[in-house]
């Protein structure tokens, strides 16, 4: 049985190891073949990396395509692990490579733009500041997204392409979100919401994506979800509940695997709040302008610096319909 898959963990009892991925000691012993590829760029592999876009995908589109051909393998390819090696495969999926199976997500960006650089609207450079400094390490060129965000701060083609295509992810997909990740949360969940697969499984834990990951009930999971897709068992998997939520408890009585059939669940009142930016505040009614919190960024262009009032409420990081900017100056 053949799978693709990014990574092996830390921890392995075996020597081809690496974080985030599934382990070979186990998903070997249960007759998958695991593929452990560097991207392009990275180490030996040809090419300039790029950060998180649909080079990705079609990169991998290839691999999966060549594993078919290998007489081990069955033809059938799915992928798994968490955080970037959840990331690449939206841009996978959306390629849609033939003989690709099935993906399992365990948490991972779907909007480079909207998750990593300009969240909430805003620049945040701290994590592709990591990624940047302190991986992608190879023989050739690696994608400066520091100077690219600084360059476009608006959305534009260069950050489309670090979308995937949701509409074109059919196959079966087991995903996995928590409501704590300050990176993937959001893109997790946007993905699950937008991706076209009418086999789409989501659970939301409530710990951390790693233990959550090789957690030995969840990796049981998994391969139930796994051997229903790529072994073609009949092990009732579609049973499963669409929706598996935790409802988190700060005193320690946090309840998991609470069943839905979608999210949020029947019964939740949606509740708005407001950010009180004098009194430092949530609140369910709208600050006086006095208390509202208005923060201003500046936008550099060749005609000068554009000033933008930014509330909470513009969060996407485009221009608002109809908003002035303060002014535009020269320098």
């Amino acid at each position: 049985m053949c799978s693709a898959w990014w990574a092996c963990p830390t921890g392995s009892s075996l020597v081809w190891k690496s974080s985030r991925g599934p382990d070979p000691a186990y998903w070997c012993a249960q007759g998958y073949a695991i593929c452990n590829p560097d991207i392009r760029g990275v180490v030996d592999s040809e090419g300039d990396s790029v950060l998180w876009d649909r080079q990705d995908g079609r990169d991998c589109h290839d691999l999966i395509e060549w594993l078919t051909e290998q007489e081990w393998c069955t033809g059938k390819v799915a992928m798994s692990g968490t955080s970037y090696l959840a990331v690449s495969q939206w841009f996978t999926a959306a390629e849609q490579p033939p003989h690709l199976t099935a993906i399992s997500t365990w948490e991972g960006v779907s909007d480079v733009y909207r998750d990593l650089v300009m969240r909430g609207g805003m620049p945040d450079m701290g994590f592709a500041r990591q990624l940047q400094d302190g991986s992608f390490f190879g023989k050739n060129q690696k994608e400066d997204i520091l100077s690219e965000a600084e360059r476009y701060p608006l959305m534009n083609d260069l950050w489309e392409n670090k979308i995937p295509d949701f509409d074109k992810i059919t196959v079966p997909a087991y995903v996995v979100a928590s409501y704590s990740n300050t990176l993937h949360t959001a893109g997790t969940f946007r993905a699950w919401r937008r991706i076209a697969s009418d086999k789409k499984w989501l659970r939301i834990h409530n710990s951390q994506e790693w233990p959550d990951y090789y957690d030995e009930q969840n990796r049981e999971d998994l391969r139930r979800f796994f051997d229903r897709y790529l072994k073609d068992e009949n092990n009732g998997w579609e049973q499963t509940p669409r929706v598996r939520y935790s409802l988190l408890d700060l005193e320690g009585g946090d309840m998991v695997n609470i069943a839905a059939d979608h999210f949020p669940p029947s019964g939740v009142a949606l509740t708005k709040l407001y950010l009180d930016g004098r009194a430092r505040t949530l609140t369910t009614e709208a600050a006086s302008d006095e208390g509202r919190s208005v923060l201003r960024r500046k936008i550099q262009s060749k005609r000068g610096v554009l000033r933008q009032a930014i509330r909470p409420e513009d969060g996407d990081g485009r221009l608002p319909k109809g908003s002035a900017l303060g002014r535009s100056t020269r320098r």
